[in-house]
C-alpha cells in the first residue's frame, strides 16, 4: 500500500491542486457526517432531496476514483508492481471481481485523462461526457450508453453529428434511466445511419431463435432471442391478459408480474387452440395426447406424460382437456393397444355458442372477462362422470376456473342456468347470485354518448 500512497501523493503534489491526502480526508469527514446525520426531523420531501443530493456526490466520487485509475494506468502501474495488467492490480487492491476491475479500467480510459507517448496530457476520449460525469448529474451507465452509440456510428457520420448526438443524449440522460436512454440512443442511431439500421435488422433476423428446455419434472424454461416484431406482437397480446384481476371485493391480485405473464401466455395459447386455426400435424388434427389410467381419470390425481415425453399432472391435463380432443386408449398388461377410441370433443362449437348466448362471459360475480377468454367448465367434472350438456356447463375464465373453489365459491345449476354460491364470509346465508357485469356492459349507451 505504501507504493500506491506515494504514487497518489506525487500525482497531485502541485501548488495549483489539492493534496490528495487532504481531499480524501475531506471526503472521509463528509461521509462520516452523512452516516451520523439525524434523519427523524426532516420531512419526507426533504429526505427525498437528500437522497438525490447523495446520488450526485456518489457519482462525483466515482469520477474522482476514475481520475486516479486513469493516472495509474497511464503510468503503467502494473509493471511497477509486477502485475499482468492494470485491471489485475485493482482487482487485488480493491477486492473486486476481475470483470468489474476490467470494466472500471475501461471506463477510466474512456472518460479519464490520457497521456501522449511524449508524456503530454490529453483530454478524455469523450471530453463532453467526461465533464458531465464530474458534475455527478449523470451516472457511468448513462455515459456508457453514449460512448457505445459513438462507437457504433460510422466515422463520417460520427464526425458530422457526434457532438450534436452527445449534447442531445446528455440532456436526455438527466431525466431518464440508462435503459430508457439506451432505447433513445438506438433510435437515434437508426435515424442517423440507415445502413446501420438495415444491418441491425438483418442481424436481428439472423439471430432469431426460440426453444423450450424441458425439465425432468415436466416444467420447462423458454430460451431464445426474438425479433422486435415478435416481441411487439407477443407483448401486445399478453398485456391485456396479464392485467391484475382484483377480487369481487376489490382485493389486490397477489400474483407477481411474472406469474401473471405466465398465466396470460397460457390463456393466449388456449385462445389459439379454441380458434380451430392450427394446421394439421402429420396429417392428423392437432390433438393433446396423454396416457392415463382409469383410476387417474376418476380421481384426477397422479402424473401422466404428454406426447413429448414430459411429465404432466393429471389435474393439469383435465384443465387442458376441457375443449381439446380426448382419445381413450386401452393397453394390455404388456403395453399393447387393446382398444383405440375415436376422438371426442367435450364441448363442440355448436354447444359452446349456446353457452355463450346464455352466460355472455365468465359467470363469477364481478368478473368482466368476455366469452372469448373463457372455457366451458363442467359443474360436475367430465373426468368424474359429468355430462357434456348445456345445462351442466358454465363459462369460466382461467383465473376463476383455477381459484373459485379455493376462494370459497361454488356453482349450482338452477333450471339450466349457473348460479354462484358465495362463501360464508361474504354472505352468511350463501344466497346464489348471478354475475351482472356482462349485462351492464351490454346496456345501450345514452344518445348523447352514442
Amino acid at each position: 500500500m505504501a507504493l500506491f500512497d506515494s504514487i497518489i501523493v506525487r500525482m497531485f503534489a502541485s501548488p495549483s491542486t489539492v493534496v490528495p491526502s487532504d481531499a480524501v480526508a475531506s471526503a472521509r469527514w463528509g461521509v462520516g457526517d452523512a452516516l451520523t446525520m439525524e434523519l427523524n426531523s426532516p420531512s419526507s420531501h426533504e429526505l427525498l432531496l437528500l437522497a438525490a443530493d447523495l446520488e450526485v456526490e456518489w457519482n462525483r466520487l466515482a469520477a474522482a476514483q476514475r481520475r486516479v485509475m486513469a493516472e495509474l494506468d497511464n503510468r503503467g502501474v502494473a509493471g511497477d508492481v509486477g502485475s499482468r495488467s492494470t485491471a489485475d492490480v485493482f482487482a487485488e487492491l480493491l477486492r473486486i471481481s476481475p470483470r468489474e476491475a476490467r470494466d472500471r479500467v475501461e471506463a477510466a480510459r474512456t472518460f479519464g485523462e490520457r497521456q501522449a507517448l511524449t508524456g503530454e496530457p490529453l483530454e478524455p476520449v469523450i471530453p463532453l461526457v467526461a465533464a458531465k460525469l464530474e458534475t455527478g448529474t449523470i451516472s457511468l451507465a448513462h455515459a456508457t450508453v453514449i460512448s457505445e452509440l459513438l462507437d457504433q456510428l460510422p466515422g463520417d457520420i460520427e464526425a458530422e453529428h457526434g457532438l450534436a448526438a452527445q449534447t442531445f443524449l446528455l440532456e436526455k440522460a438527466e431525466h431518464v434511466d440508462p435503459p430508457t436512454l439506451k432505447k433513445i440512443a438506438v433510435r437515434l442511431r437508426m435515424t442517423l445511419d440507415q445502413d446501420g439500421a438495415d444491418e441491425l435488422e438483418d442481424k436481428q433476423t439472423r439471430s432469431r431463435s426460440f426453444s423450450i428446455v424441458r425439465h425432468a419434472d415436466g416444467s420447462s424454461t423458454p430460451r431464445g432471442r426474438w425479433t422486435p416484431a415478435l416481441t411487439t406482437a407477443v407483448l401486445t397480446m399478453l398485456d391485456p391478459l396479464a392485467a391484475p384481476r382484483p377480487s369481487e371485493l376489490g382485493e389486490r391480485d397477489n400474483r407477481s408480474h411474472g406469474q401473471r405473464m405466465h398465466d396470460a401466455l397460457l390463456e393466449a395459447t388456449k385462445l389459439v387452440l379454441r380458434s380451430n386455426q392450427l394446421p394439421s400435424s402429420g396429417g392428423v388434427a392437432t390433438t393433446i395426447l396423454a396416457t392415463v389410467t382409469v383410476d387417474q381419470l376418476r380421481t384426477g390425481t397422479g402424473v401422466t406424460t404428454n406426447a413429448y415425453g414430459d411429465l404432466l399432472p393429471v389435474s393439469e391435463l383435465a384443465k387442458l382437456a376441457v375443449e381439446a380432443e380426448i382419445i381413450p386408449v386401452v393397453f394390455d398388461d404388456l403395453g399393447g393397444v387393446l382398444a383405440y377410441g375415436r376422438a371426442r370433443r367435450t364441448c363442440p362449437p355448436s354447444l359452446r355458442r349456446a353457452i355463450i348466448a346464455r352466460d355472455k362471459g365468465c359467470i363469477i360475480p364481478g368478473c368482466t372477462r368476455p366469452a372469448s377468454q373463457t372455457e366451458a367448465h363442467h359443474v360436475t367434472e367430465w373426468v368424474r362422470g359429468g355430462e357434456t350438456n348445456v345445462d351442466v356447463l358454465a363459462l369460466l375464465c382461467d383465473y376463476d376456473h383455477d381459484t373459485f373453489e379455493a376462494r370459497g365459491w361454488s356453482i349450482e345449476m338452477i333450471a339450466g342456468v349457473p348460479w354462484c354460491v358465495p362463501p360464508k364470509w361474504l354472505d352468511p346465508e350463501q344466497r346464489p347470485r348471478r354475475n351482472k357485469a356482462h349485462d351492464q356492459m351490454l346496456t345501450p349507451l345514452p344518445p348523447e354518448l352514442s
